[in-house]
């Protein structure tokens, strides 16, 4: 019992039992609100950081601005004090005076050096010049604090021109020459009449503006100002990080933007490398014309808010921890009696109906429970009394399938006795009818009545084989070997049989088809009798006009055949019923058309059964048009086993005899005797070609003209001669000259004179073709071997006779012939039987089998003829040129492994 609950509860996946589920809804019902309520404080939280991040960071912007603008609006005042009433006298009665003395240039250079160290030793500390000097309108300093400037050409500097129409203060440039950072203030000296006599310049200290830049004002230990010039984006101050060139261009967003002289903030990458994202404040400083930066890291911004979101987190966690054992506590009080009732319920499915769920609680589950056990005791009951009525059924049923597997197997017998015993009589008084109307010398009437004969023999071959195949059909018994198949010679081939359907009438056989077709996937014996029972329906109700054999595309995947006629058509009426077993549409016309009604079903049949349908077009009067269609080879069918037994031509044999003569007429008549006579030929008419074709070919005899343009026949013969490989097939010379001697000198076989009588050519092509030959003919059936006798006696082989198996394999051993044809419905010993034991004689395995019956074959029975066998040939409709040419094929060394079935 617990292996058959076991299973029931492995098969249910974890997240639909109930535990899981109820485990599930506490997480849920305690992560979420948390969850939400976490998003939404951390949210807030992060809002209200930015917004005081962002005010800390406009006031020390707007701080530092404000202290640039004093130090400047300082600097200036400074040099407007310095340059006294008094100082401005002496220095501009220096700038005048033509030729200076060296006492007076120091006394003018003490002056300014005097001045410059006041300033640097102030208390102000937001007011220092690094160096001050005195330049004439020209730009050659005369006089400076510093005495390495004296003389130095100062056109070139930016401020220079400024300094020349007005007061200046210049921006900080990289001074021409020294490359040094420097912010100069200007004030220009007037003459009394107002012209300038020189200019007072400046050199402001911009340590003090660093100082200004480095206060911190509380930006924390990632915050920073600086400021970033327009001119080339240097910076114009050190930041409060060292290593930081100051001709290098710094860019940001927040840089960009503040140089474009407009006054913003916002979150953005600075200009580190690599980037760090920050909250910046710019501010546009046009007296510098530079961007002063206010910044600081988000990471430090939002420290703190991400230490409480931390703690928000583990807090949630730890929530959903009580949530999960609480889960666990209930759904084990809630699961526990609930899957104790699910493995009581999969044991009953199991077949243990007898077991019963324990009540242990009061409350609902408790009443479950108890319903359940009552469920399980009247299930227990009805299955009880179900086993006696299913085991009253079974043994009915397995009656009745005994009965019906017997009355199957008495069908099928009778099914392959009928076509035994049917087909092997009506076999021999058509063959029989035919020898005695080959050999002549009946009287006209006589030769009318043996044709009607074998008309009507032939005619209820027809029936019977329609019959036959319609309870096959109804018994589930027929079998396709479908295949890949080229349409067009098969097409070709049927049309070539058709003919003779419409020999006494006014009627034209046509074939209306692409010169090339895409094969098909069908069973090639079920297809022309589909094509035949068409073509001769068709040539029934037709006296004179046309039959057209048209080929078209149908729908996808499948090739469309329509064979049309222009006879006497069909009603609307009977239109329906003319796929209907045994009905003849036109009753009235039943007795001078004849037939059984069942070609046409049985072909509708055979179309649908290789994947296609069957329909109809007709007007009545004006003909009838059958449509079918076939399905195309796809890849997967090609590579499909190809079923054996289903070929209905003559094998294709290797070339027997190769022509060679120059008259196309002579050509002709030797082709068709000789084909006649069951030899495969080839015909070379060019003399210069006959070599070649011979080596290619490897004939088993030649015949060959003299008179020939080009190449005479001697010399094709001795070039033949000269190649040891072709010099020992025979040749014999068929020509009016008569040049026997000369033959024999050149190793011919024989030489016939023309014209030559037909039964002289064909003894001496038997007689160099055949070699010597034993057939032995193992039938029951007396009339079946005088058959097969007759065929074979003009060939000049020798025919050995048994009448059942045994005395066959008793023959076999005797006289080891080179052919045996065997029947395979025999008493004592069927040829199946013959087979098996050929089979495991190591004498007997290799010699070939030519199997000639009636029987009609189940699949496991080809596949042994496949294996065993050379062929299979059906009586019934055993055509004696099909079976000379196929036994002529191998015993002269043609293709042995063929399969040929006759239908």
């Amino acid at each position: 019992m617990a292996d058959t609950s076991a299973p029931m509860r492995s098969a249910l996946p974890f997240w639909h039992q109930i535990r899981w589920q109820l485990i599930a809804t506490c997480v849920l019902l305690a992560s979420v609100p948390l969850l939400l309520v976490t998003v939404v404080t951390s949210s807030r939280a992060r809002a209200q950081k930015t917004d005081e991040v962002f005010t800390q960071l406009e006031s020390a912007a707007e701080l530092k601005r404000d202290q640039i603008q004093d130090w400047l609006h300082n600097s200036t005042a400074a040099m407007e004090i310095l340059l006294s009433p008094p100082v401005a006298a002496r220095m501009q009665a220096f700038a005048v005076t033509p030729a200076p003395t060296q006492a007076e240039r120091d006394e003018i250079n003490a002056l300014l050096s005097a001045v410059t160290t006041a300033t640097v030793s102030s208390t102000n500390d937001t007011i220092r010049f690094q160096s001050l000097f005195l330049y004439t309108p020209q730009g050659r300093i005369i006089a400076a604090s510093d005495p390495q400037l004296i003389d130095r050409i100062v056109t070139r500097q930016p401020y220079f021109e400024a300094s020349l129409v007005g007061e200046h203060l210049q921006p900080p440039f990289y001074a021409v020459g020294s490359n040094e950072l420097v912010m100069i203030s200007t004030q220009r000296l007037l003459d009394a009449s107002g012209q300038l006599v020189a200019v007072f310049g400046g050199q402001l200290d911009l340590n003090i503006l660093g100082k200004i830049m480095l206060r911190r004002n509380g930006l924390g230990s990632s915050g920073e100002t600086y400021l970033v010039s327009l001119e080339s984006q240097y910076l114009l101050t050190p930041s409060r990080f060292d290593g930081y060139p100051l001709t290098r261009a710094y860019q940001s967003a927040g840089i960009n933007s503040g140089l474009q002289g407009r006054d913003g903030s916002g979150q953005y990458l600075n200009y580190r490398d690599p980037p760090q994202s920050v909250f910046g404040v710019y501010r546009w400083v046009p007296e510098l014309q530079a961007v002063l930066m206010a910044e600081i890291s988000e990471q430090e911004a939002f420290a703190n808010t991400v230490a409480a979101e931390r703690v928000n987190v583990l807090v949630m966690l730890l929530t959903i921890l009580i949530a999960v054992a609480l889960g666990l506590l209930v759904a084990t009080r809630i699961a526990r009696p609930l899957s104790r009732l699910t493995e009581t319920a999969a044991r009953i499915a199991g077949g243990a109906i007898d077991q019963r769920a324990r009540v242990t609680q009061q409350n609902e589950i408790g009443v479950l429970a108890r319903g359940f056990n009552t469920m399980a005791e009247r299930l227990q009951a009805t299955l009880q009394g179900l086993e006696q009525r299913v085991l009253e059924r079974t043994a009915e049923a397995q009656a009745a399938r005994e009965a019906a597997e017997q009355a199957n197997t008495l069908k099928t017998k009778f099914l392959a006795n009928m076509s035994h015993e049917l087909r092997t009589p009506l076999n021999a008084i058509i063959n029989f009818s035919k020898f005695v109307q080959a050999d002549g010398g009946l009287s006209e009437e006589q030769e009318h009545l043996l044709r009607r004969v074998i008309h009507n023999g032939e005619h209820l071959l027809g029936i019977i084989n329609d019959i036959l195949d319609l309870s096959k059909i109804e018994a589930g018994r027929i079998e396709l070997a479908q295949e890949r198949i080229e349409l067009l010679p098969m097409l070709q081939s049927i049309m070539a049989t058709a003919v003779g359907l419409t020999k006494e009438k006014d009627v034209e056989l046509e074939l209306d088809a692409p010169e090339t077709l895409p094969p098909v996937w069908i069973d090639r014996t079920r297809t022309r009798q589909i094509l035949l029972n068409l073509l001769s329906n068709a040539a029934k109700f037709t006296d004179h006009g046309t039959i057209t054999v048209r080929v078209f595309a149908a729908e996808p995947g499948f090739l469309g055949i329509a064979v049309q006629d222009t006879g006497i058509g069909i009603a609307p009426a009977d239109q329906s019923r003319v796929f209907d077993e045994f009905q003849q549409v036109h009753d009235s016309l039943t007795r001078e058309y004849q037939g059984t009604g069942l070609g046409l079903p049985i072909s509708k049949r055979f179309a649908e059964m290789q994947g296609g349908r069957m329909w109809l077009e007709s007007v009545l009067g004006a003909g009838s048009t059958f449509f079918f269609t076939l399905p195309l080879a796809s890849a997967a069918a090609a590579t499909a086993p190809v079923a054996p037994l289903t070929s209905a031509e003559v094998p294709p044999s290797q070339v027997d005899i190769v022509i060679i003569d120059d008259d196309p007429d002579t050509q002709t008549m030797l082709q068709r005797l000789l084909q006649h006579a069951g030899y495969t030929i080839a015909a070379v008419q060019d003399s210069r070609q006959a070599l070649a074709a011979v080596q290619k070919l490897l004939p088993r005899l030649i015949l060959l003209d003299i008179n020939m343009p080009h190449l005479n026949g001697w010399d094709v013969l001795a070039a033949i001669k000269d190649v040891p490989a072709l010099a020992a097939i025979p040749v014999i010379i068929c020509s009016i000259v008569d040049e026997q001697r000369l033959g024999v000198l050149l190793g011919v076989y024989d030489h016939l004179v023309k014209p030559i009588r037909e039964d002289i050519l064909l003894s001496a092509v038997d007689q160099a073709v055949r070699a010597p030959a034993k057939i032995a003919v193992i039938d029951d059936d007396p009339d079946s071997r005088q058959i097969l006798r007759t065929m074979l006696a003009r060939t000049g082989w020798e025919i050995v006779e048994a009448a059942d198996g045994l005395a066959g394999l008793e023959l076999i051993d005797s006289v080891e012939p080179d052919l045996i044809v065997l029947d395979l419905m025999m008493p004592q010993l069927d040829g199946f039987g013959v087979l098996a034991q050929l089979h495991a004689d190591p004498r007997h395995a290799q010699r070939p089998v030519l199997v000639v019956s009636a029987k009609e074959l189940e699949a496991h029975e080809r596949e042994i003829l496949n294996q065993q066998t050379i062929a299979y040939l059906q009586k019934g409709s055993l055509s004696e040129a099909d079976f000379l040419a196929f036994v002529l094929s191998h015993l002269s060394g043609g293709v042995a492994n063929d399969r040929i079935q006759t239908n």
